[in-house]
């Protein structure tokens, strides 16, 4: 039966695509989303073969039934002829030299779209993902032609190279751009779609931590090793903050409420995108304050102390983990675990934990957000006076075994000094 303008227009999308078809191989095509595109069937032979093809018309309102009509009618005589659809538009293409459905251009368009909403980073590791490992086996296909043999390949070309951990990212991006051209009405569905799970699996790797019964070793190893004040600062107040590197890289002492105690985030130097205030203990105060003895005149708490910034107006992200390594945690030294600065919110969700303190602060105090939009929904509190305890908690904890350092470093100190004396 054929369409009519009342039918596509109050044609509703439902939790499945569906078709409605006006005959001779036009049809509309309903998406949950709410998009209905036109399409136009028809076969042709290869090798023998009755190959199904299918051309995009158009999405209406944009395209009326009308005009999607007479755009079947110019395929239907172009076959009576002949002459595929696909093969003259790939003529036409050839001959102007442009090519709007290819891969790379339908990328380069959704990521002109998508880009500016992200962190710079953010939109960096995806522009490497398509120019190192998408463009160049797919780039300049058809992506109204790459079926989903087509992208199993693909994933196994991922899997043959090695990085499971960056593969599930490249094919994500891949993913993301046929879903922008699924909208946009050049293909019907996401070629994609579930192949994900013939990834090789990735198992992550936590962070090396600095387990708890070594932290008053490790602060020991502190006060035994120099260094620039800026980093010795630094180390330890990463330890108290429990804070990702960036975040707390970008530190900026106009940031710093010192009547309030607390330490303001940006979104923009967050992971989570999210603004995030920190509660500070009276010993963070204090190493603050010396802090900004040294570099309370310049706009970040750990500016780079090289001529210039070095190009970074801050310390280096591994700075700190330089300085944990000169200490002898590296993994190679006998009764010193291997530790890296990120390990830190690792320790402090451990002492938390077997402290018996709430799943939501601890989560709340390392700045995680709950994924479930639900959930979400529920958990808006900042909770910052249960993060304010905690936070001293964690402080008067460190601070203990600090002290024991200290201590035990002067006793050997004395003994030594008196052996000296004997001899």
């Amino acid at each position: 039966m054929k369409l009519t303008d009342m039918r596509v227009r109050n044609a509703k999308p439902q939790d499945k695509p569906y078709k409605l078809s006006d005959g001779g191989g036009l049809y509309l095509l309903v998406k949950p989303n709410g998009a209905r595109l036109w399409h136009f069937r028809y076969r042709v032979d290869e090798a023998g073969r009755k190959k199904e093809q299918i051309e995009s018309i158009g999405r209406y309102p944009e395209i009326s039934l009308t005009e999607a009509r007479a755009a079947g009618q110019r395929y239907r005589d172009m076959l009576r002829e002949g002459v595929s659809p696909a093969a003259e538009r790939k003529a036409k293409r050839r001959a102007t030299g442009t090519d709007s459905r290819l891969f790379r251009a339908v990328a380069e368009a959704w990521f002109a779209v998508y880009a500016p909403k992200l962190a710079a980073k953010t939109a960096a590791n995806i522009r490497g993902r398509l120019d190192r490992h998408i463009y160049p086996l797919i780039g300049d296909r058809d992506i109204t032609a790459l079926t989903r043999p087509d992208m199993a390949a693909f994933v196994e070309h991922l899997n043959g190279k090695g990085i499971p951990a960056e593969a599930g990212k490249v094919l994500q991006t891949a993913s993301q751009v046929f879903d922008y051209a699924a909208t946009a009405g050049l293909i019907e569905f996401n070629p994609t779609a579930k192949l994900s799970r013939n990834l090789t699996q990735y198992r992550e790797e936590h962070q090396p931590a600095l387990p708890q019964n070594e932290v008053k070793e490790f602060f020991k190893s502190y006060l035994q090793t120099g260094g620039s004040p800026v980093v010795r600062l630094a180390l330890l107040l990463s330890m108290l903050t429990a804070t990702r590197s960036k975040s707390f890289r970008l530190g900026r002492w106009e940031d710093i409420d010192w009547e309030r105690k607390t330490w303001f985030m940006p979104q923009e130097n967050m992971k989570q995108g999210n603004d995030f205030l920190i509660p500070l203990s009276d010993w963070t105060i204090e190493l603050l304050k010396e802090l900004h003895a040294l570099t309370g005149g310049q706009k970040y708490l750990f500016p780079s102390g090289r001529k210039g910034g070095g190009g970074n107006p801050t310390i280096s992200e591994n700075a700190i983990n330089q300085r944990i390594k000169l200490m002898g945690y590296d993994g190679t030294h006998a009764g010193k675990s291997k530790v890296v600065q990120h390990g830190f919110r690792s320790l402090f969700a451990d002492v938390m934990t077997e402290n018996r303190r709430g799943v939501e602060v601890i989560r709340k105090a390392l700045g995680h957000t709950v994924k479930d939009k639900t959930v979400r929904a529920y958990f808006r509190a900042d909770m910052l006076q249960e993060r304010r305890e905690i936070a001293c908690f964690y402080s008067d904890w460190l601070q203990e075994r600090y002290r024991e350092a200290e201590k035990e470093l002067a006793v050997e100190a004395l003994k030594a000094a008196r052996a000296v004396l004997r001899d």
